[in-house]
């Protein structure tokens, strides 16, 4: 094979100069395809679209001579040589020497000139052959050839030196020197089929040999703000991706983000801001996506809990505001059918793709961003979903990570000695540790991060709000899905009562401006406890419209925008505001996070004894998911028993009944059905105004929870029964409790003094190793204190 001589190579120089401008212009063909340049034994060069820059077997330059023989006596084929002679190699080209051995191929590769060698003449590389599929872009899909052990060596291993063609030129050398050395093989190793592609009969422009340089996702992750990073977790990074036609109709895929627990787009959503930030540096468009129980599609008084109840007007808010930002917002449910009975256990059995891959990987994204989960059903999908991603990293062209914008502080991911704590056989840290780590670690997050606002350049195609493409509309229809019409939902909101409070994140920013410039100067656990305070803000924060920091930095804030105290009555103001900054800092902020630490350490354990390793894997449970089942409100709701077991006493699940048949219930049977207990018609007035408290003010009152909580042990026949009672009810009267499960681990933390050596009223506790022992000291306690007015 001749080599290209000194003119040769100025011209190539010269295309290359002049391609590279029509690159940087986006006039360039085939922009987001490698290219690669084959010298052929006709003397003129192929052009090969070739999304891997493996080195090339002498199989497939046979594959390509033969190519171009067979269609040497055809026109459009002359016209396409006679271009083929006039095009330009870069200095990242592959070149292969046509030689009959078999011990190696010649060649170079990286744009940087990197020569790979090798010494092993035994080891060939298998041929490659070409495939009769057609691409859209008028090119056929070829074979690319497997080898094995292959080793490459850097330049500076084999000695040699290089340089680029222009550097060459201006020295008077020859390029020949350099793209045709000999290319050896070495230590070879296994490395996948893929697919590459061949030029078919299509008269193209001129255009410059382009290197393959695949995105490596790990960048994508680097020099992000500190504020995002220390709550971001990397379940799954791929090796890298290829842009093809995404959901949103353009040739560029989109950053997903999957909002699952954080309502909100103006405070306090770090899971929306990375994806804006990769959206920007990846210039792609941003979709969001959410999975949704089929409640919202009924009218409210079908809702079985309060979170269903409420959440409509949550995301009808949320849909106007990605509407008006021009930002696809796609609302998945499940979709009811009279066939979807007798096909559901035939779908499940033959299932073998995971369920949120499917929905996820439909939408052709290039980052999955998603909001981190604290709740054992959801961490536990998302952990089949990364093991899945983790069987086939070979084909997914997506990351998956998430972003924590329930805590206040991330304590969790930011101190060594809590993460030690998640670790196998670990126990939790007490509520001592947690609190000296957090005065630590909590000064850092004093300095405010400016959030982005909705870009409104993100999508360049608005046609993509129309509706899901086809691949998106066929996984809904398979896993019995339907998308959410979002105008009938908004229909349903405005016929429902006027009287229906709303706990959307406009609702929550005016409810926290409204407790900033109250004149209201009564105490304020008094205040909390006649549905005011700033524990008032707690529902929002559970049901993710509001963010728990947001509202201590506009309290700090309101503080140190007042002037200095001249009269009693501002003296008494800023002192109330300092006492309402106290408390949101406790409740909404440090003891809050601990609930969420305990859940979240339950839910590791659950991970640990149910996905015990990769080698035990069970990969039937990779075509389940826990949060599309819930999809379904109809469907009975599992129990959450086991995501207890490894966190309270183990007396606590034990059959026996607290207080026996003291009570007058008869053997067998509890006190209250749940009905009873919901709507609060019980003997005990102190405990049904506390559950109207409840049900009204949609959270428990800290100062509540071991009386109401207590009684409910008493009055059920076992104290397993009394903990799944006291669940079911927080989860249909309290707002967020399904995806902030600090709502029920506070209860235990509080009931069982989980991680704490200290009651509530300071005195010191005693061991609660049994269950008389807990039922003296917890009776003992409530004697004691008095009972507290509510709404007087």
């Amino acid at each position: 094979m001749s080599l290209p001589n000194a003119t040769e190579v100025r011209r190539i120089s010269t295309q290359l100069a002049k391609l590279e401008q029509q690159r940087a212009q986006g006039n360039l063909p085939h922009e987001e395809t490698p290219l690669r340049l084959y010298s052929v034994r006709t003397g003129g060069f192929v052009r090969v679209l070739d999304k891997h820059p493996e080195p090339i077997s002498q199989g497939m330059l046979e594959a390509i001579d033969a190519f171009i023989s067979e269609s040497h006596n055809s026109a459009d084929i002359e016209e396409i040589k006679t271009t083929l002679e006039n095009k330009e190699q870069e200095n990242d080209d592959v070149r292969l020497n046509d030689r009959g051995e078999a011990d190696g191929a010649e060649g170079s590769m990286s744009e940087h000139g990197q020569i790979v060698e090798s010494c092993d003449s035994t080891k060939e590389f298998t041929k490659m052959k070409l495939c009769s599929a057609k691409t859209d872009d008028n090119v056929t899909n070829t074979e690319s050839a497997t080898c094995v052990s292959v080793k490459m060596l850097p330049p500076w291993e084999n000695g040699d030196s290089f340089a680029t063609p222009i550097e060459l030129i201006g020295r008077n050398e020859l390029v020949s020197e350099y793209l045709g050395k000999q290319f050896k093989v070495k230590n070879l190793m296994t490395v996948e089929q893929v697919d590459g592609t061949e030029l078919n009969n299509h008269k193209t422009e001129e255009v410059k040999t382009e290197s393959w340089k695949p995105v490596d996702h790990r960048t994508l992750f680097e020099h992000w703000p500190p504020q995002l990073e220390e709550r971001r977790k990397l379940w799954f990074v791929s090796r890298n991706y290829d842009r093809k036609e995404g959901v949103v109709g353009s040739k560029h895929r989109p950053v997903l983000y999957w909002m699952h627990n954080t309502l909100r787009v103006m405070q306090g959503n770090y899971g929306l801001e990375a994806a804006i930030l990769l959206s920007r540096r990846l210039q792609a468009p941003l979709v969001v996506f959410s999975l949704i129980p089929s409640s919202i599609i009924y009218p409210i008084c079908h809702s079985t809990t309060a979170s269903d109840a409420y959440a409509r007007f949550s995301l009808v808010e949320l849909y106007q505001q990605f509407l008006h930002a021009g930002v696809p917002f796609y609302g998945l449910t499940f979709r009811h059918s009279e066939e979807f009975g007798a096909l559901n256990s035939k779908q499940t059995l033959s299932l073998n793709l995971n369920p949120l891959y499917e929905v996820l990987d439909a939408f052709k994204p290039i980052v999955v961003v998603a909001d981190a989960m604290f709740d054992a059903p959801s961490r536990n999908d998302f952990v089949r979903l990364t093991q899945f991603l983790d069987l086939h990293r070979s084909s997914c062209l997506w990351s998956l990570v998430s972003m924590d914008s329930l805590t206040c502080c991330p304590i969790y991911q930011l101190s060594a000695n809590l993460k030690c704590s998640f670790k196998s056989n670990a126990a939790y840290a007490s509520e001592e540790q947690f609190v000296a780590e957090y005065a630590t670690y909590s000064r850092a997050q004093q300095e405010a991060y400016a959030f982005s606002v909705l870009p409104r350049d993100c999508v360049p195609d608005r046609a993509s709000n129309q509706g899901p493409t086809e691949v998106l509309a066929s996984v809904m229809q398979r896993l019995h899905l339907e998308e959410v019409n979002w105008h009938l939902v908004k229909a349903g909101n405005f016929q429902s009562s006027c009287s229906t409070r709303r706990f959307s994140e406009g609702e929550g920013l005016q409810k926290l401006s409204q407790l900033l410039s109250s004149s209201d100067n009564q105490p304020a656990i008094q205040a909390e406890l006649r549905g005011g305070g700033v524990l008032s803000l707690l529902p929002f924060i559970r049901h993710g419209t509001l963010f728990a920091g947001y509202v201590l930095r506009r309290i700090s804030e309101a503080i140190v925008s007042r002037p200095t105290p001249k009269s009693s009555q501002e003296r008494r103001a800023l002192a109330m505001l300092k006492v309402m900054r106290s408390r949101a800092a406790i409740h909404l902020g440090k003891e809050r996070d601990y609930a969420l630490y305990l859940a979240l350490w339950s839910a590791v354990r659950i991970e640990v004894d149910t996905f015990n390793g990769v080698n035990q894997l069970n990969l039937a449970s990779l075509s389940t998911s826990e949060i599309i089942a819930s999809l379904d409100v109809s469907e009975s709701r599992a129990s959450s028993l086991q995501n207890y077991q490894k966190l309270l006493p183990s007396w606590a699940f034990s059959a026996a009944n607290l207080v026996g048949l003291s009570n007058g219930q008869q053997p067998g049977a509890a006190l209250y059905d749940l009905q009873k207990l919901e709507s609060a018609q019980t003997q005990d007035r102190y405990w049904n105004e506390i559950q109207k408290f409840v049900v009204e003010q949609q959270y428990l009152h800290p100062l509540l929870v071991v009386y109401w909580a207590y009684r409910l042990m008493t009055w059920n026949v076992s104290v397993r029964a009394a903990i799944a009672t006291i669940d079911s009810l927080l989860s249909q009267c309290t707002l967020g409790s399904n995806i902030s499960p600090d709502a029920v681990f506070m209860v235990w933390k509080l009931l069982f003094r989980l991680g704490s050596s200290n009651t509530i009223n300071g005195t010191k506790s005693f061991n609660l190793a049994d269950p008389q022992q807990f039922q003296r000291v917890l009776e003992s306690e409530i004697a004691s204190q008095p009972k507290l007015q509510l709404y007087s």
